[in-house]
């Protein structure tokens, strides 16, 4: 599913909102090789004081057959 404008930044208000502790907010809205449509992603980083800490991304996607 690919989203006009006003879509993609209607959903990175509304994942921004939910997801306040994921940072740096990125999103794909075309069909490739790894994303069959639009697909946002955050990222959240586990205890960042530590000098090893860990970072996760979470990616969100919707797919229509």
């Amino acid at each position: 599913m690919i989203l006009a404008e006003p879509g993609v930044q209607q959903v990175l208000k509304q994942v921004k909102t939910a997801f306040p502790n994921l940072t740096d907010w990125q999103y794909n809205n075309e069909e490739n090789e790894d994303y069959y449509g639009f697909a946002v992603w955050g990222k959240f980083i586990l205890n960042p004081e530590e000098l090893m800490y860990q970072t996760f991304f979470v990616t969100m996607y919707s797919r229509i057959d």
